[in-house]
């Protein structure tokens, strides 16, 4: 959700709260998308910033502003950045 992190078992579809996300300047933040890139690094975007995120905690550091307008995310297979 945009204030929560779930885990989802692709074998058995069974769904688990990891946490609600957890920002280190205490500031609470809408997530508005998740991507996860091929070494398992999670990361997330609000309007305006983004971040990565531990897939364990949900604690999410700041990486960038975005500039604001920021929504969604996309992570390319690996094959399509050749």
């Amino acid at each position: 959700t945009s204030s929560e992190l779930y885990r989802i078992d692709p074998g058995s579809r069974a769904v688990e709260r990891v946490g609600g996300f957890f920002f280190a300047d205490g500031v609470g933040r809408s997530i508005t998308d998740l991507a996860i890139d091929r070494f398992g690094v999670l990361y997330a975007v609000t309007f305006d910033e983004l971040l990565v995120c531990h897939p364990s905690t949900a604690r999410c550091e700041p990486l960038a502003f975005t500039g604001g307008g920021a929504n969604a995310l996309g992570i390319l297979p690996a094959s399509s950045q050749d």
